[in-house]
């Protein structure tokens, strides 16, 4: 989900051994309560409870860099299509920097 610093640090450093490759980044946003649904109907083991989900959906680091899309709002095919499109026009890369700083810390 790369929410947390660490987690998109190092996925940025891992970039910068190709200082051209670009990062762009996509993001599917779910509300709390689809969040929390979800959650519900899954039947895999987790360390997540339902407080937990809800939080994280709340307070997810959304950039304003990168492509938001809700992810209750189309089919899939739909949505990778709107992504295709998106990375069709060539948009702007995200800051490597300031989008892992953008992250949130552990707790």
């Amino acid at each position: 989900t790369y929410a947390r610093r660490e987690q998109r640090g190092s996925l940025s450093r891992a970039l910068s051994t190709t200082s051209s490759a670009p990062l762009w980044v996509v993001e599917l946003a779910v509300a709390p309560d689809d969040a929390v649904q979800r959650f519900r109907r899954r039947r895999d083991a987790t360390d997540l409870d339902e407080g937990a989900v809800r939080e994280r959906a709340e307070n997810f680091p959304y950039s304003r860099e990168a492509l938001q899309l809700q992810s209750s709002a189309a089919p899939p095919d739909d949505l990778a299509d709107a992504i295709a499109g998106w990375l069709r026009r060539r948009p702007r890369p995200v800051d490597r920097n300031r989008w892992a700083a953008e992250g949130r810390p552990w707790r």
